[in-house]
């Protein structure tokens, strides 16, 4: 049975131009057109991106929508801006990240008594505005961790320039969510080289976030701060048992031309050690089974809302006839979002 304590660990706020515009932004145009596309809200990209029935643009309509769920409370990641590492201007990405913390707080972290979270969006193209972006949406705004993209272009999470990022986030104790998809992966894997929209789909998630762990385990960021907590979303959770491995494989077998990270431990204790989380899809096939391989502490209940492939306004009922063992179901649902976001849930 879901209970009113569920915690969702990645709902989406959908942002706009003339949102930015009304904290701050005051550029016409990002550089980027789909960007511009979606933060302008014309019918096409939002009749692609956002489900029938869901209400997400006020705080009220929003907590309705909760309530429908019973979701008590939902963690929020942009929509449109989940694109800013696709923006080639560093001043203009820095500004609307600024802009963006400040409209998400006032619009649904106020406005909902911390209901609506929202992460700490941040540019790491510029890591020293990232790194004080950060700790002004934690410290000022709320926050219960940070955004990431699970790259940007040549730069990716392991990277030395972004260890201050990661000090702020074990100093001020919040997580770090990874978040991709399509259309933010060029140009390391490009949209255009992929032979359509499905399988770009199908592939962008789950790839990004194989980078993204890879580095932050392999790359050695976990062994440099041991209290870090890292969320790899959107990409469900059967990809990871399998993947983990390969990486204790790797490991073993293979030699780097140059020197890499030096660990203590195999691949497989950082990942699986309590510090790395994982969101499930509500109806994945055989989700105890595959939460109980991976670990129990380690999985989260995503609903996705309110995106054009959320199972919204039934994703905790869906989860909850493909997660029947209870002591699980609130693992998933309620402790284990805690340990990840901790006291910042309230």
């Amino acid at each position: 049975m879901i209970t009113p304590t569920i915690v969702d660990a990645d709902g989406h706020v959908v942002e706009s131009m003339d949102e930015m515009a009304r904290c701050g932004w005051d550029r016409p145009t990002t550089g980027n057109v789909f960007l511009d596309m979606l933060l302008n809200r014309e019918p096409f990209a939002m009749e692609r991106a956002i489900c029938d029935g869901a209400r997400p643009f006020t705080a009220e309509s929003r907590v309705a929508d909760m309530d429908l769920e019973r979701i008590g409370v939902s963690v929020n990641y942009p929509t449109a801006l989940l694109l800013l590492n696709q923006i080639e201007s560093v001043d203009v990405a820095n500004e609307l990240a600024h802009a963006y913390n400040s409209w998400a707080y006032e619009t649904f972290t106020e406005a909902t008594g911390g209901r609506v979270l929202t992460m700490a969006l941040v540019n790491i193209s510029d890591p020293a505005a990232a790194t004080a972006e950060a700790r002004r949406a934690v410290i000022e705004l709320g926050a219960p961790g940070i955004c990431v993209p699970p790259f940007m272009g040549a730069r990716h999470l392991d990277d030395p320039s972004l260890d201050p990022l990661w000090a702020v986030a074990e100093e001020l104790d919040v997580a770090i969510g990874v978040h991709g998809g399509r259309n933010t992966t060029d140009p390391v894997m490009p949209g255009a080289q992929i032979r359509d929209q499905k399988r770009y789909y199908a592939l962008s998630h789950p790839i990004g976030q194989m980078v993204a762990l890879g580095d932050v385990v392999i790359g050695g960021v976990l062994e440099r701060f041991p209290r870090l907590r890292v969320a790899f979303l959107e990409a469900g959770c059967g990809w990871a048992r399998w993947y983990v491995d390969r990486l204790d494989e790797a490991a073993e077998a293979v030699e780097n031309f140059e020197p890499g990270a030096e660990l203590a431990l195999a691949p497989s204790e950082y990942a699986l050690g309590g510090r790395c989380f994982f969101t499930c899809e509500p109806d994945e096939p055989g989700l105890t089974d595959v939460i109980r391989l991976l670990g129990e502490d380690l999985v989260l209940f995503a609903s996705d809302y309110p995106h054009f492939d959320c199972a919204f306004p039934t994703s905790t009922d869906d989860l909850a006839t493909h997660l029947v063992d209870g002591a699980l179901l609130r693992k998933v649902t309620v402790d284990n979002p805690r340990r990840l976001y901790g006291n910042r849930l309230g």
